[in-house]
């Protein structure tokens, strides 16, 4: 019996020994209160780093290095703020990436490096507060922002020659003009571009075409902004290895530039569509798209185009100037997105109420149809009429 307690006593002794020194050893195993919130930054701006403590304590000094090779360059920064997160005390510090060329001297790599992947150095970080020390080892990557915009020029490329490669039927016979006959855009458009590398380039710019045959300044607006959106995607995935954080007021102005895109063209659709084909019987369709189309309306300067056209550019430039130095994109005020979506309200009730024609031509076929088995006479005048107004609309003559 009292061998049988013996030995259980000193079973028990030997299975407290781990537990015992396992919390004796609770201090030494605590988490590491550093973490490291950039993980890339460029050269010259800033990264930071936060500090969790359980007591109020402040933070008294840090060293901060990054080493690649034997290379060893320090930085320099400061405490950016402090904030209360229940029992815990969270410091912001914050510094500057040295120049790449002193931390990369002397240290030899591959020829692609910084370009299809962003170099890598380590950050050693030594924070001490009150009478702790802590100190935390990272990787840390410099982006090469030239790359990452030359990457994404070039997925944006590789896009657009895809389109270009398709080889776009960019003028279907119409066969409202005897039975697509009389639709001579083609040559119209070869006479415009004499140069088939010019015309294969710039094919792809129909995708902004309108029923009518001209440039919607609508459709170009959402192109403009797929590109920015595709082009920021990649470079941003290149300079911090992370997706492109899309925001709401971004998301916004997509929102205002594609329901003027779909408003501006099916109103088009429905007033090209609800004219009869006999009408068309004698008329050339010409009209191709051309650039000037963007900002005028059969060669007449439109205020509500070009101020779309103004403001898409200079959102658009704003946009990337703000990605290009923080990898995000810019948080627009509320006051801008208003006045693109009155600017775009303006542009599509003035494609609505816009005579352009179209009224006029749907009260003429109203009254051919009323006289046309009474007097054949006025028919045949009214019907002139409307030739003559679509011919206006679809001759480039």
């Amino acid at each position: 019996m009292v061998r049988k307690v013996s030995f259980s006593l000193v079973l028990t002794a030997l299975l407290l020994i781990p537990v015992y020194s396992l919390s004796g050893e609770s201090d030494s195993l605590r988490e590491n209160p550093v973490t490291i919130l950039d993980s890339r930054a460029p050269s010259g701006k800033s990264f930071a780093f936060t500090v969790t403590l359980t007591r109020n304590t402040d933070v008294g000094s840090y060293e901060i290095f990054f080493v690649a090779g034997k290379n060893r360059v320090g930085a320099t920064a400061s405490v950016e703020k402090k904030e209360e997160n229940g029992d815990k005390f969270v410091y912001t510090v914050r510094g500057r990436v040295p120049p790449y060329d002193e931390i990369f001297k002397d240290v030899e790599g591959k020829w692609f490096e910084g370009w299809w992947s962003a170099r890598r150095a380590r950050i050693e970080i030594k924070v001490s507060a009150g009478p702790d020390t802590y100190e935390t080892v990272s990787e840390f990557a410099v982006p090469l922002r030239l790359a990452a915009t030359g990457w994404g020029i070039v997925i944006l490329l590789i896009l657009y020659m895809i389109i270009v490669c398709t080889k776009l039927n960019l003028f279907p016979a119409d066969s409202r003009f005897n039975g697509g006959k009389d639709d001579k855009r083609k040559e119209e458009w070869e006479k415009l571009h004499p140069s088939p590398f010019i015309r294969r380039i710039i094919s792809p710019f129909h995708l902004a075409a309108s029923p009518i045959g001209n440039y919607s300044i609508s459709s170009a607006q959402i192109m403009f902004w797929t590109a920015i959106v595709v082009f920021a995607s990649i470079y941003v995935f290149l300079c911090r290895s992370d997706f492109l954080m899309v925001t709401g007021q971004v998301l916004t102005l997509l929102g205002i530039s594609g329901g003027t895109a779909l408003a501006a063209k099916g109103n088009a659709v429905v007033r090209d569509r609800d004219i009869p084909d006999e009408f068309f019987q004698g008329v050339t369709r010409t009209r191709v798209p051309r650039f000037r189309d963007l900002f005028s309306i059969s060669g007449i300067p439109n205020i509500f185009k070009f101020q779309i056209f103004a403001f898409t550019l200079v959102n658009g430039i704003i946009v990337l100037k703000q990605l290009y130095t923080s990898f995000s994109f810019p948080t627009i005020p509320e006051e801008q997105l208003i006045l693109m979506g009155i600017s775009n309200g303006m542009y599509l009730g003035n494609e609505i109420i816009h005579k352009n024609n179209w009224e006029t031509i749907h009260k003429l076929i109203t009254e051919a149809n009323d006289v046309r088995a009474s007097d054949k006479t006025k028919f045949n005048k009214i019907k002139n009429d409307i030739r003559g107004m679509i011919k206006s609309i679809y001759d480039l003559k």
